[in-house]
């Protein structure tokens, strides 16, 4: 679950990338959805480099705030909870 990261820096997500087909699942927390895996410093663009980290298999994306997300929103929590319950497998 990645929650709070930029996917800006690239040794980081090499090691993401790398994971991935060994079996590395992720779950994406971030308002922009799969947007946040976008380089933010090319926004507005109109013309964009490869970035294999912006074509990563998600399990899944939330783009709720957490506090309702573990407030009262129990069909993304219930994602969360899928989630969790996959990686313990």
């Amino acid at each position: 679950m990645v929650i709070g990261y930029s996917f800006m820096d690239d040794h980081i997500n090499d090691e993401i990338i790398a994971a991935q087909p060994k079996g590395l699942t992720t779950f994406l927390v971030d308002p922009a959805g799969r947007d946040a895996l976008r380089d933010k410093r090319l926004t507005g663009a109109v013309i964009r480099p490869w970035r294999e980290i912006e074509h990563i298999k998600l399990l899944g994306i939330s783009t709720r705030g957490l506090s309702s997300t573990f407030g009262n929103d129990a069909l993304e929590h219930g994602k969360f909870e899928d989630f969790f319950a996959s990686s313990e497998g």
